[in-house]
């Protein structure tokens, strides 16, 4: 009886902790290729006029498909060697996202379908618990992302520094990738990806001014 109880906590302690993570990683990796934003995004952030030469539209369908496995999709010539090398070291992050989503997926169906087992009739009231603590921890969570995400350009440099070796990632204000990414771009996928609801117009636009 003992080790049931102790392996019931077990698994309600994993579903409650990696929840969490599981939703934040497919939040992200849902707004990674949600094609349609990175338009709207584009329009606000006045990108078509930037990239004077060059098709915005077309670079970006190059892009999403390069991150989903085509390599032959990217436009090597609007970005440089330097661009591009940092591109791959993206999706090989992006890969690494996804697997570990659904490893934790494939491992928190088995502890769910374990609870059930164990717990029989009193599954609901046992697996209660853990959803519980699975949303207060991405409540708590998401507060000290957007605490920390008042010095939005620090944030960003630690994530860049702790990701990627040396300096690959830092580009000249007139690379393609800046022109088509600005910070202030970032600034808003990631306060869309902690905040558990799409944020507006307004704070779109008073996000994009703060990251300036």
């Amino acid at each position: 009886m003992e080790m049931k109880s102790n392996t019931l906590m077990f698994l309600k302690v994993f579903i409650a902790v990696t929840l969490p993570v599981s939703l934040l990683l497919a939040t992200i990796l849902y707004q990674a290729f949600d094609e349609p934003y990175y338009h709207e995004q584009f329009r606000k952030g006045n990108v078509y006029e930037s990239l004077q030469g060059k098709d915005a539209d077309a670079l970006l369908k190059g892009l999403l498909a390069y991150f989903k496995g085509n390599d032959n999709a990217l436009d090597s010539k609007a970005f440089t060697q330097r661009e591009i090398s940092h591109l791959y070291d993206v999706r090989g992050l992006i890969n690494t996202a996804k697997t570990v989503l659904l490893m934790l997926a494939f491992l928190q169906a088995a502890a769910v379908i374990s609870v059930i087992a164990l717990s029989k009739k009193k599954f609901l009231s046992e697996l209660k618990g853990p959803a519980i603590i699975g949303a207060g921890i991405s409540l708590t969570t998401a507060l000290m992302l957007l605490l920390f995400s008042l010095n939005f350009s620090y944030l960003f440099l630690v994530f860049h520094r702790f990701f990627f070796l040396g300096d690959t990632f830092l580009f000249p204000a007139s690379s393609t990738l800046i022109l088509m990414f600005p910070e202030s771009f970032f600034q808003h996928i990631f306060l869309r990806a902690v905040l558990p609801a799409r944020i507006d117009n307004d704070s779109t636009r008073l996000s994009g001014a703060n990251s300036r």
